[in-house]
């Protein structure tokens, strides 16, 4: 008597949704998305906009449901350096913690649970489109970003580890002015969260 093994394919992990922002100019982020904060969250030539109000450190941000585990792909552009974007995972609101949030701008990147902080500093030019990865798994939050069009790299630019760092909550995307208090417009699109 023979055994026959049969070999199963790895199961796909399971995407929550997809977004490409698609529809008319100011229509509002299709559900689950809720914004919130200050400015304009808003779609933009088949883009999510995000554009805080004029003044030093203003913000505008949105917010949806996420897994415990997971991460989210994006594609991102910002019209210049001087302004902050923020992917925040396991997030409750954008200015309370705890929460985990990944910040990129003038001065690279940043991963922080307002305990534990790593950072980078890459070359990010404005106005070019983006992809960032953004992973958060057990106690690791991991970030990697490269120019739309290139091969994602296989390395995380910024991992950073707290045992004690929030376990559950929202995913947050969020524009911030710089001290200039000029208002300026980050462009979010083909996203997609998936459950580790």
């Amino acid at each position: 008597m023979s055994l026959r093994l049969r070999r199963h394919a790895a199961r796909p992990r399971p995407a929550l949704n997809a977004e490409t922002f698609t529809g008319a100019d100011g229509a509002s982020w299709p559900s689950p998305w809720v914004a919130a904060g200050t400015g304009t969250v808003a779609l933009l030539s088949n883009a999510g906009r995000l554009s805080p109000p004029t003044g030093a450190y203003a913000q505008t941000f949105a917010y949806r449901p996420a897994p415990n585990d997971g991460e989210v792909l994006l594609r991102f552009q910002w019209p210049n350096t001087a302004s902050l974007f923020d992917i925040i995972a396991r997030g409750q609101t954008h200015t309370g913690n705890p929460k985990w949030r990944c910040r990129i701008g003038e001065s690279g990147i940043e991963i922080t649970d307002g305990t534990v902080t790593q950072a980078s500093s890459p070359t990010l030019t404005a106005g070019v489109w983006r992809w960032a990865r953004l992973r958060w798994q057990g106690s690791t939050v991991q970030v990697r970003v490269w120019t739309s069009g290139s091969t994602e790299p296989s390395t995380w630019d910024v991992s950073a580890t707290d045992a004690a760092g929030p376990t559950s909550g929202n995913l947050l995307l969020a524009s911030t002015n710089l001290g200039d208090g000029a208002s300026l417009t980050v462009l979010v699109d083909d996203l997609s969260v998936t459950t580790l």
